[in-house]
């Protein structure tokens, strides 16, 4: 007795970008769940596969902002509060030599808050993912182009999909198991 293997979606491979364009848009509009593999990024790829996810760019103004107040907290607080020297009766608070090292802390936190939000994003690290087993995979790297249409919902089924993927020109049309 075989053990049956869960299908984690139906890929093809293209060797035409606008033909792959229009397929990811075209299975996109009839409600399934689409990844592109291109060799470089495909204009308008993004919008065809409903990336609008504006969290990162927030994480990023997030990370700054508060690297920037955090920065400027901790230097008013070790020149005001816990170590205030008065130098010729000058303010405690120097504000226009805390601006330098808050800009630096502010892109610091902007960096870190921005790469932790694309790792988040993208899923990474991930050492194994189930498109890996399509044997043309590899050709997104070279110049083809991959579509795969991932089983998501309970109204996926593998000969429509099969059967789309054929009538866009698709070649190499394969299931994908998980």
């Amino acid at each position: 007795m075989t053990e049956q293997l869960a299908i984690f979606g139906m890929a093809a491979r293209f060797d035409d970008e606008a033909l792959a364009l229009e397929t990811v848009r075209a299975a996109t509009d009839a409600g399934w769940r689409v990844e592109a593999y291109t060799p470089y990024p495909v204009p308008g790829m993004p919008a065809a596969l409903r990336h609008r996810d504006p969290w990162p760019a927030r994480a990023l103004t997030a990370g700054a902002v508060g690297g920037f107040a955090a920065a400027m907290l901790v230097q008013w607080y070790a020149t005001a509060v816990d170590y205030p020297i008065n130098v010729g009766g000058r303010d405690l608070v120097a504000w226009a030599a805390f601006a330098i090292p808050s800009f630096e802390l502010g892109v610091l936190a902007a960096v870190v808050c921005g790469v932790g939000a694309m790792l988040v994003r993208n899923r990474l690290p991930k050492l194994y993912h189930p498109i890996f087993w399509y044997p043309d995979h590899w050709r997104s790297s070279s110049g083809s182009y991959v579509v795969c249409i991932e089983n998501d919902c309970d109204a996926f089924d593998p000969n429509a999909v099969r059967d789309f993927l054929r009538r866009s020109g698709g070649q190499a049309i394969r299931e994908v198991t998980a």
